[in-house]
């Protein structure tokens, strides 16, 4: 059974990554109908960390975003229709033989029974040969319609098996916790699948970013 796992402070995307994965300053908004290589897993929790300017050694570090990731909110803001949507970055370097996700942003979602606010998050499902290899979620965003995550995650992925992945990405809402035990069963709210088995944009964007061989970002309706 595949743990669900943190990802760390060695983690967190650097100014100079947030650019090149995203293209900061020329968004193509286009709308459409092995091992890991992380450092460390934390056995405390499973979050994965906000986008950061990745420098260590001040205590500031953990909390403050730079102006890349604010200017990222500003040039992703705008979201056409009312569609629950998610954006997200895929990019598979042929060299490393590695694929580097980025869990971006989700818009549009809607409010639970009685008008209750969601708090969203996104939990990351790697398969190969429809056998498990990784687990990871994205941190929780409070009572929040239009989470913006801007996280990341890479890991291996040899060159022979690209035909075999399959990416789920599975938005749930939080459930609290009381004295260690869940309240409750996360509730499912959208899922999507990435690879050669998904279909429309889904495995457009799927093939896209694997044979470019740079970062493709793309929205997709939930």
């Amino acid at each position: 059974m595949c743990k669900i796992g943190d990802l760390n402070q060695n983690d967190l995307m650097t100014e100079k990554e947030v650019h090149t994965v995203l293209n900061i300053g020329k968004p193509r908004m286009q709308k459409s109908g092995s091992a890991s290589s992380m450092s460390s897993l934390v056995d405390s929790g499973d979050e994965m960390p906000s986008i950061y300017d990745g420098s260590s050694g001040a205590e500031g570090d953990k909390t403050r975003k730079t102006k890349a990731t604010v200017r990222l909110a500003k040039d992703w803001e705008y979201v056409a229709g009312m569609e629950p949507m998610i954006l997200v970055s895929l990019h598979y370097d042929k060299t490393k033989q590695s694929l580097l996700l980025a869990i971006i942003k989700v818009a549009n979602l809607k409010a639970l029974p009685n008008d209750k606010m969601p708090d969203p998050y996104v939990k990351v499902h790697i398969l190969i040969r429809n056998k498990t290899k990784l687990k990871k979620k994205t941190a929780v965003m409070k009572q929040e319609l239009n989470p913006v995550y801007n996280q990341k995650l890479e890991f291996h992925v040899a060159a022979k098996d690209l035909e075999n992945v399959k990416l789920v990405l599975a938005i749930k809402n939080h459930v609290p916790t009381r004295g260690g035990t869940l309240r409750g069963r996360p509730a499912s709210l959208h899922e999507v699948v990435f690879g050669e088995q998904s279909t429309g944009s889904f495995l457009e964007h799927w093939k896209t970013a694997i044979t470019t061989n740079k970062p493709v970002a793309k929205w997709h309706i939930l």
